[in-house]
């Protein structure tokens, strides 16, 4: 019986996650908890009840990948990046790029 709890649970949140998606393109959601809480309703009708959902959620954009590769850029400017991505620990050059690249459209929208 667990296990077919567990199911509805997981359908519950696979379709609040599209909802959501739908509702707000461009981000991408995981929900992490579900609470339904139960409360009586003590006012003019004692046969009714309050139902609460709590959806815990975290959301963020979606990632596209792009391909730097085959980007035409100065010898003399990629010679500048690797030093860069020495100086602060990168793995990945595109990794670094990535964030240079985040971090410069963030602060323009922040203006």
């Amino acid at each position: 019986m667990e296990d077919l709890n567990l199911n509805k649970e997981e359908k519950l949140k696979h379709e609040l996650r599209t909802t959501l998606e739908k509702a707000y393109p461009g981000l991408d959601f995981s929900i992490s908890e579900l609470t339904l809480d139960f409360k009586r309703f003590d006012g003019y009708h004692p046969d009714c009840a309050i139902f609460n959902l709590k959806i815990n959620t975290q959301c963020s954009e979606t990632v596209d990948v792009i391909n730097l590769t085959n980007v035409p850029i100065k010898q003399s400017t990629v010679k500048q990046l690797k030093k860069d991505q020495q100086k602060h620990g990168y793995k990945e050059l595109t990794t670094m790029v990535a964030d240079v690249l985040e971090k410069h459209y963030e602060n323009e929208t922040n203006i």
